[in-house]
């Protein structure tokens, strides 16, 4: 009888461990499911930005409206480096945007070829902030005139949380435009 009585307590003790490991387990994997494709753009992009085409008469940096953008999106050049198509190879020009399915994608043009790439789903709202080094200040469009600027951001809202922003920040390595850090003078 006690021997009975110990393996149902084990045995219950054993139940709830389990059950308690497999709702941690579906928590990672839920939490895997929202924050892989984010780095994933996230490293994506980088690598893109890296790679942008710069002191180049032909390069593009701006923010424009287009037809297949919800509000505006981002157009640059780049250097795509060598893909299985020729066309594709080089120097590519693209646009970052959100389309009317609430995907955030990249459009990539390069010869007479075009390339989707979806990054995220369920994206509710996209904007950019440039950060202006000569202001000082942040700007939410970019004007193809202006020389590019050393970082900018990505922020967007998902459809399940539209009241949080997360954001992405990208840096050019060899900006246009560069950020002069003043020191305070100390007093002795």
């Amino acid at each position: 009888m006690i021997a009975l009585i110990l393996a149902g307590a084990l045995l219950s003790s054993l139940l709830t461990f389990y059950s308690q490991i497999s709702r941690k387990k579906l928590e990672l994997i839920e939490l895997k499911q929202s924050v892989l494709p984010v780095e994933k753009m996230r490293q994506r992009l980088n690598h893109l930005f890296a790679h942008a085409e710069l002191n180049n008469h032909t390069q593009i940096f701006t923010t424009l409206p287009h037809s297949d953008a919800l509000g505006s999106a981002l157009f640059f050049s780049y250097d795509y480096g060598v893909d299985p198509d020729p066309d594709i190879s080089g120097l590519v020009k693209g646009m970052l945007y959100l389309n009317d399915r609430h995907q955030l994608c990249l459009v990539t043009w390069g010869g007479s070829k075009t390339r989707q790439e979806i990054f995220l789903e369920s994206i509710d709202s996209l904007s950019f902030s440039f950060f202006d080094p000569k202001k000082k200040q942040w700007k939410t469009s970019w004007d193809k005139k202006d020389p590019r600027p050393p970082f900018f951001k990505l922020l967007w809202t998902t459809r399940d949380n539209p009241k949080t922003t997360q954001s992405c920040a990208f840096f050019f390595p060899n900006a246009d435009a560069k950020i002069t850090y003043e020191r305070p003078m100390s007093i002795l």
